[in-house]
């Protein structure tokens, strides 16, 4: 929860709702205080500062000076890469970004509420990521690699049809045209 809402604080009660929510509340208080205390001291055993978490009235802060998180860096390498007006550094953004991304955010934990937001916002980001990353491999010339990144996509989101269609133009430029013309059929079966 503190990495979700890194830099903006949580209300102890939301953390005591959401960890212990049928304990009294002197016990869910105490609860927090001993679990904050254990997660600041992982977090020093770690060489972190003390204050990474943060007391703010009666919330917690992560703070995100001098932390790295790898869901943030993700973002920041996707925005990177559609940002770019350059083909050849655009890629590289997006494949440093495709690389943080090693599966889904709490995955652990597939159908906790409160991450799933979270965790539908970031596959977004991957599935655009690599719908983009295969366009510029394609208009690069590299059509194995834009053909493995719109596999890729269309595992995660089946119904992309513009992942379809460069998927197609790659397999055909791949000099495999019965490829392609079953790559259409399947795109038609599932749209």
């Amino acid at each position: 929860l503190l990495v979700v809402q890194a830099g903006r604080p949580i209300h102890r009660e939301r953390l005591i709702e959401h960890f212990w929510p049928d304990t009294l509340d002197d016990a869910a208080w105490a609860r927090l205080k001993v679990t904050i205390h254990f997660l600041r001291q992982k977090l020093r055993e770690a060489g972190l500062r003390d204050e990474v978490v943060e007391t703010v009235d009666a919330s917690y802060l992560l703070r995100t000076d001098g932390l790295w998180i790898d869901a943030r860096a993700f973002e920041e390498l996707a925005r990177e890469g559609r940002d770019h007006q350059r083909l050849d550094e655009a890629i590289s953004a997006y494949d440093r970004a495709k690389r943080l991304y090693r599966g889904d955010f709490m995955e652990a934990d597939r159908y906790a509420e409160w991450c799933a937001e979270e965790r539908e916002r970031l596959s977004e980001i991957h599935v655009e990521l690599l719908a983009s990353l295969s366009e510029l491999r394609f208009l690069s010339g590299d059509f194995a690699g834009a053909t493995r990144d719109c596999h890729a996509a269309l595992v995660r989101e089946p119904c992309r049809e513009s992942v379809h269609r460069v998927l197609m133009r790659s397999l055909i430029a791949l000099n495999r045209p019965k490829s392609a013309i079953a790559q259409f059929d399947r795109c038609r079966r599932i749209l």
